[in-house]
């Protein structure tokens, strides 16, 4: 496993949101910036494709699409949610970062759908911490 720099995450989602509104002259479109956050993520998570693209798709059809202010997305919350998720398969994920049980429940079936596949500490790491935090 390797350790992420979430500071890092962050920053690069800033220059992403800069580059889109810059690539699209001015024009801000918050799905089109989600989903170019959602490529940002899943390149933060190379080698776990199989379990980063569903966490993806689940992220953007639960807190994106179905946002009051789509127009205004990703919101910070939602770009948390995503660096949370790193933490969770860094095995770094700190009391202070969680997820609702329905997320959890999601997180869960996307793992436990890929387990097979997995590197053994980050199926460890991850099933850890749904066992720690008592959540299923």
């Amino acid at each position: 496993m390797f350790m992420t720099d979430l500071g890092k995450f962050y920053a690069d989602v800033q220059r992403c949101l800069k580059h889109e509104r810059a690539d699209h002259n001015g024009n801000y479109d918050g799905l089109r910036a989600s989903r170019a956050i959602e490529k940002l993520f899943i390149s933060y998570n190379r080698g776990l494709e199989n379990i980063a693209e569903p966490l993806a798709e689940y992220w953007e059809q639960t807190y994106i699409q179905k946002s009051p202010k789509l127009a205004e997305e990703p919101q910070k919350a939602n770009i948390d949610w995503l660096a949370n998720v790193i933490a969770l398969i860094d095995g770094q994920l700190e009391p202070d970062q969680n997820f609702s049980k329905k997320d959890w429940a999601e997180i869960n079936d996307i793992v436990n759908a890929e387990a097979e596949d997995l590197p053994l500490d980050v199926l460890s790491s991850i099933m850890s911490a749904i066992v720690e935090r008592k959540v299923l």
